[in-house]
């Protein structure tokens, strides 16, 4: 697919409240030339950009845990194992942090993750006897 021919459609519309017919056509015919020498490709940058946010919570909470003496194998299991029930239960990390933090959620929260833990709501409320 050629992305130049959105891009300048994109720009065109934008521009048709600011400019006349004339200035509209001189300005197509010049996006056209000089994206003419480049290559366009779409690419989701979405994806990305919550990996990193998901990176700097694990580190933070890490980082937490090391203050409350865990032991940096206890860290890591933990990490691994947020990670992944994050993934499976498509919850956000910074949502499990905080259910964990003040031991309360949504109900659809919580059915998403008995889901992804395959156990029932009332085993995963259930809090057991100290």
């Amino acid at each position: 697919m050629d992305y130049r021919n959105e891009i300048i459609q994109a720009i065109e519309h934008s521009l048709i409240p600011m400019l006349n017919q004339e200035q509209l056509t001189e300005t197509v015919g010049i996006m056209t030339r000089i994206l003419n020498d480049y290559e366009i490709t779409e690419r989701c940058t979405e994806l990305a950009l919550l990996d990193d946010v998901n990176e700097k919570l694990l580190k933070r909470y890490a980082a937490c845990m090391t203050i409350d003496g865990k032991s940096s194998r206890t860290i890591e299991q933990y990490t691994r194992t947020i990670q992944k029930l994050s993934e499976l239960s498509e919850v956000p990390i910074r949502t499990i942090e905080d259910i964990e933090r003040f031991d309360r959620c949504k109900v659809d929260t919580a059915i998403k993750l008995a889901d992804a833990l395959q156990v029932t709501l009332d085993d995963l409320c259930r809090t057991k006897p100290e």
